[in-house]
């Protein structure tokens, strides 16, 4: 057999392994001949016989969609004949009988050295880059052995979908920091983060870890820090040869008298909706980003079934609407748990034990104050905003030590301002809980709380009471639900009540507060003054 020959006689047999490798997998265990460089035998390179420019093609996602193949073709030439022997990294993988049965395309049969195709197929075994080593051989005699190397240059590694859920916020609870989270389908060969002050990001590549390769894990959070206070930072997230961009702004120092942030809640199903309300955010902020670029409270009930994965890739995270994407990779969003997020995937009843559970999984504060509630606070600037916990209990019945908790946290807190949101309401137009009323309004008057955002209804409410003003601002994408009737005890306290899509913009000047309330066609629904 002449040298050519040879070459290609030996991608025949390692399409013929790696074919069967898709089907099969790898059936190691019989020691072979020493690799490469331990004996006299030349290691030739494949790649020059490879179909198509010695790339791999768009890889075959096996069916429990875990790690993919990458699949490619080669070529040969031989009239050699017998039964195959194939070893790869010196381990025999099989050995075909029967000759050329692998996959076989004949391209042409004018003659003896008629040149076939063979499938070959990477599982995930080449996902660090190594080069593996094959040795073709015709069996039973050890003459006229072949090595040659597989070099494994991925350029297209992965499915268009990788990104299960594109890079997005998580306040750092400091001025000086921001967390940066995103989650792919499988396990990528490359995930790296990059940041600066501008797009030249200065600092990075940092290559990030996924924190579980199993079903519905690969999740990857990398927690920028060292920034200077109220600054912009611009980041890229790379995952394999794709590329996420996003941008934030650190929190503003602690003595500042002004700030601009966002409230919306009860999102849900309806992404479209949700994808427009962002759209309209992502105008507003731009027009005074300085100020703007901050965060976003949603008041809870994220997705209709929080407690399934495939429901918060397909609404909270839908990589096809753009708008949500962009305004989760410019705003972190600081969220109360509501009931959807305890309701299994088509089971419309809170599973109270596992109520949140995969809220804290795609939301890991580290300021929640226990490991089985919801309840938490921050300081943003000039705000201090205490978040409740009103579902991950059975009845909604609150345990003391969230009292206790929220009493000593508003009272101990130095900030002009005192924020609650609740996805439960206290005061509204409709949903007035007496025994939610009882425990956490006392708290709220005692220690100067302004102003209350809450979800749970699905319109919006501005009720003001004992100057506490409660807008409930639950028209994020959830159906829509009417106003009317009212509770007649909040008939006396009710200034507006609409039933709309919308979002809310609150604006802190020094001892006054301005919420504007938009509506989903841009126009103004409300507007609020709220002053110390």
């Amino acid at each position: 057999m002449g040298h050519r020959g040879m070459i290609k006689t030996a991608c025949s047999f390692l399409s013929c392994l790696l074919t069967l490798v898709l089907l099969t997998g790898f059936p190691f265990g019989v020691k072979a001949d020493p690799g490469p460089g331990q004996d006299d035998r030349t290691a030739l390179p494949c790649s020059a016989t490879l179909w198509s420019d010695a790339q791999l093609t768009v890889p075959i996602i096996n069916s429990e969609g875990a790690a993919p193949y990458y699949a490619a073709k080669f070529q040969y030439s031989t009239s050699a004949s017998g039964n195959m022997l194939l070893l790869l990294n010196e381990y025999r993988v099989i050995q075909d009988p029967s000759g050329y049965s692998c996959e076989q395309t004949t391209m042409s049969s004018a003659d003896k050295e008629a040149e076939n195709v063979f499938g070959l197929y990477f599982p995930d075994i080449v996902y660090n880059n190594t080069s593996y080593w094959a040795l073709a051989a015709q069996a039973p005699t050890t003459d006229g052995k072949t090595w040659f190397k597989i070099q494994t240059a991925l350029t297209n590694p992965d499915p268009a979908n990788i990104m299960a859920k594109a890079p997005y916020l998580l306040y750092s609870s400091d001025n000086t920091g921001m967390t940066v989270m995103w989650q792919t389908t499988h396990t990528p060969l490359k995930s790296t983060i990059e940041w600066g002050y501008t797009t030249t990001y200065e600092n990075g590549p940092i290559t990030v870890t996924e924190s579980g390769s199993g079903a519905d894990q690969h999740q990857f959070s990398y927690a920028i820090s060292r920034l200077l206070p109220n600054s912009l930072t611009y980041y890229r997230v790379t995952v394999n040869d794709k590329t996420f961009t996003g941008s934030f702004r650190t929190a503003p120092v602690e003595s500042a008298t002004t700030l601009s942030f966002y409230s919306y809640g009860d999102t849900r199903q309806q992404a479209n909706i949700l994808d427009g309300i962002c759209a309209l955010m992502l105008q507003d902020m731009n027009k005074n980003p300085d100020r703007r670029q901050t965060f976003t409270v949603n008041t809870g009930d994220f997705v209709m079934y929080g407690l399934g994965e495939a429901v918060w890739n397909r609404e909270m995270f839908n990589p096809t609407y753009a708008n949500s994407k962009t305004e989760l990779a410019s705003l972190p969003m600081m969220g109360a748990v509501g009931n959807h997020e305890g309701y299994h995937e088509g089971v419309s009843v809170v599973d109270t034990p596992n109520t949140g559970t995969m809220f804290r999984k795609y939301w890991p504060y580290k300021i929640y104050q226990t490991p089985s509630r919801y309840y938490y606070s921050f300081d943003y600037g000039p705000v201090h905003i205490a978040v409740l916990d009103t579902w991950s209990y059975p009845d909604q019945a609150v345990d003391a030590a969230q009292l206790i908790w929220l009493e000593n946290d508003l009272k101990n807190s130095t900030k002009p301002w005192k924020v609650v949101a609740t996805h439960t309401p206290l005061r509204d137009c409709q949903l007035n809980t007496p025994a939610l009323q009882t425990a956490f309004i006392p708290i709220l008057e005692r220690n100067g709380v302004k102003l209350v955002v809450q979800g749970h209804a699905h319109y919006y409410s501005h009720v003001m009471v004992n100057g506490i003003t409660y807008l409930t601002v639950g028209g994020g994408g959830a159906p829509l639900e009417p106003v009317t009737p009212y509770d007649p005890n909040a008939v006396p306290y009710i200034i507006k009540a609409v039933s709309a899509y919308h979002f809310a913009r609150m604006d802190i000047d020094g001892n006054t507060t301005t919420v504007t309330v938009i509506k989903n066609d841009g126009s103004v629904l409300d507007t609020v003054t709220v002053t110390k």
